[in-house]
């Protein structure tokens, strides 16, 4: 029996948003989900918007602009009634509706066949996968695709003016969650210019009538022109916003990513051209082109641009298919390709496309509020977080509302950590800041070789600073200036380094143990227990170490350290297979572990392995660890001849 052609088609279909739907399962890991749940908390408890700061101390009583409330009351009852699988059900919703309307404009609109409607629709939403996460601009992406397809349906199918009244609706929700509404004004407008130059003055009249009372929408209470103003802002400090905001950062600075854009726009340049020399009215295609270089500005606009870019290409795919006639069999082949190359490249792309994981200092919330006083200091990405577990009583110094800290705060934060300075000119920096905002504590990330590592090891040098509590997200620093004495006598630890090069302080390994086991009885950690095992190797103690660097492992599985210990105790107990295979682990991990690299390398040649694979190993380390002290062993182990 046959398999009727038009069935076959929403089969198809079905697997590809079959697909869609399952990669847009992601974790909720975008560090900026915490500061917009905690608006939704604090709109929703006093049934107001906070049109002043109420939650850093840097910024306190300044005035803000909440322009994403709605999305943040969304987004938080989302999260209080169903827990993380509320806010990926949000997400999936919006990523499935956004390509679910994108295709209804090809098809629909358009009546783009099957093979390049899927392929558009697949290419859509790969090149824009990393986008598609719990933030507002998610909502904003589908309501311009749903404001695109009313108004390409009026423009190009002649429909009767009723439908455009859905974007009044549209208007009002998007105009009290993102300030991306202007994109939707600007296709108002811009169609209804064209339709002027066409002299169908009934369809100018119909879309400058709608975007009149859309823009009127935008200036209503409760935000009012105050979105215009935000605008205008981000515009006056777009050079800076690029600087310390990774997804504002111009097309130019992506590597690949530009290019697969270029060769994009390019097509899509050549295509209106090549219609156009075909006699093809390319009239109503020419609002795409503005919007389409509007990607440029900032790799975030992917989702407002690149449709636009890809529906460019429609005149010579409309040219083409009077051409190309396909049966079914081939449509299944070409369709089946266009599965295992989107399957492949999403794939790939989720590994590196995961928002920004954040291991959030969760043991320190409950340590902060029993024992702390006084203003904190904390890094930008941790923020959003502690805002959302200890606001508004307890503030931040900085955190993911970069319209609220633009002013001063996060221009400050930006030259810390990311000015070349010397330690001394560093530590003056912090210093400053620290006398400037009154700073009784710092909570700072334990990530390895970055700029607020650098501040921790500068602060831990600081006898005036005091190491009070760490696990293995967090270590927090109190500063003696009399407002936490008693945490500082309860706390202080003065024997143990866990984050330094040794484990304790020389000659003093019993108080160290001794400090590690009260800091475990506080905050459990893998880096106290592989210190507390590594104390046993030293002892020749290998069971007890062995356990205690398996215990750290389920506490924290990514950790490197307890695999690296785990290794040298294989090689004590003969097994030097074991101990490569741990080294290699520990390196996926924590790619930037020298040691690892170069006791790797050692491995395989003490058992007999490839002095060439060992070298290759070892140049990796060279371009991973920025270690000084590693990297001089390295170069050492790669000058000895082979």
């Amino acid at each position: 029996m046959r398999f009727p052609k038009f069935k076959l088609e929403y089969v198809l279909e079905l697997i590809l948003f079959i697909i869609i739907l399952i990669f847009a399962i992601r974790p909720v890991e975008n560090f900026d989900f915490w500061f917009h749940a905690k608006y939704g908390e604090y709109i929703l408890q006093t049934k107001s918007l906070p049109f002043t700061d109420q939650f850093s101390h840097t910024a306190y009583g300044e005035s803000t602009i909440p322009y994403e409330w709605l999305f943040q009351v969304i987004l938080y009852l989302a999260y209080t009634a169903f827990g993380n699988i509320g806010v990926q059900a949000l997400v999936v919703s919006l990523a499935l509706t956004y390509t679910l309307l994108f295709r209804q404009i090809l098809k629909e609109i358009f009546q783009v066949s099957l093979i390049p409607r899927m392929f558009l629709v697949a290419f859509s939403f790969v090149i824009g996968y990393d986008f598609w996460v719990e933030r507002p601009q998610s909502v904003a992406y589908v309501l311009f695709m749903a404001t695109l397809y009313l108004i390409l349906r009026r423009v190009f199918t002649h429909a009767r003016r009723p439908l455009l009244w859905l974007t009044i609706p549209i208007f009002f929700i998007w105009t009290n969650l993102h300030a991306s509404m202007i994109l939707g004004l600007y296709l108002f407008f811009s169609f209804a210019a064209l339709a002027l130059i066409k002299k169908d003055f009934k369809l100018a009249k119909d879309l400058a009538l709608f975007g009149t009372i859309n823009t009127i929408i935008t200036l209503l209470p409760p935000i009012g022109i105050k979105t215009y103003q935000l605008l205008y802002l981000f515009f006056e400090k777009r050079e800076f916003i690029t600087l310390v905001i990774s997804e504002w950062v111009p097309l130019y600075e992506l590597g690949i990513r530009y290019h697969i854009y270029l060769i994009i726009m390019g097509l899509a340049g050549l295509s209106l051209i090549w219609a156009l020399i075909r006699r093809y009215n390319i009239l109503y295609f020419l609002p795409f082109i503005p919007l389409g270089l509007f990607v440029i500005s900032g790799v975030r606009q992917t989702e407002f641009s690149m449709p636009v870019i890809l529906l460019s290409l429609i005149p010579t795919i409309q040219l083409l298919s009077r051409k190309l006639k396909l049966n079914i069999t081939i449509i299944i082949v070409i369709t089946i390709i266009i599965f295992i190359n989107f399957i492949f490249f999403l794939y790939l792309y989720r590994n590196e496309a995961t928002g920004i994981l954040r291991l959030y200092p969760k043991q320190a919330i409950p340590f902060i509020k029993s024992n702390l006083s006084g203003r904190m200091f904390n890094e930008y990405e941790m923020g959003g977080y502690l805002m959302y577990h200890l606001g508004p009583e307890i503030k931040t110094f900085i955190d993911g509302r970069t319209d609220m800290f633009l002013p001063e705060v996060l221009p400050e934060y930006d030259e810390l950590l990311n000015q070349q300075y010397s330690d001394k000119q560093f530590k003056e920096k912090f210093n400053h800041l620290v006398e400037k905002y009154h700073i009784s504590y710092a909570i700072v990330t334990v990530e390895r070789f970055t700029p607020i590592r650098r501040l921790a090891r500068l602060v831990r040098e600081d006898p005036s600073w005091h190491l009070v509590f760490f696990d293995d997200t967090a270590e927090i620093y109190i500063k003696d200036d009399g407002i936490n004495e008693k945490a500082i006598q309860n706390y202080t630890l003065t024997s143990a380094t866990p984050f330094g090069k040794t484990l304790y302080k020389s000659g003093q390994r019993d108080e160290a143990r001794a400090e590690y086991q009260r800091m475990q009885s506080i905050a459990l950690s893998a880096v106290s227990l592989n210190a507390l095992g590594f104390m046993m190797l030293e002892e020749k103690k290998f069971d007890e170490a062995k356990n205690l660097f398996l215990k750290a492992l389920e506490i924290y599985p990514s950790a490197a350290a307890p695999k690296m210990n785990l290794a040298e105790l294989s090689v004590k107990y003969g097994d030097p297979k074991q101990a490569i295979e741990l080294y290699k682990q520990a390196i996926r991990d924590e790619p930037e572990r020298g040691l690892a690299y170069l006791r790797l390398g050692q491995l395989i040649i003490q058992s007999g392995g490839s002095k060439s694979e060992a070298r290759s190993i070892w140049q990796k380390g060279l371009a991973a660890t920025p270690d000084e002290e590693i990297l001089q062993k390295l170069k050492q182990e790669l000058a000895t001849p082979n």
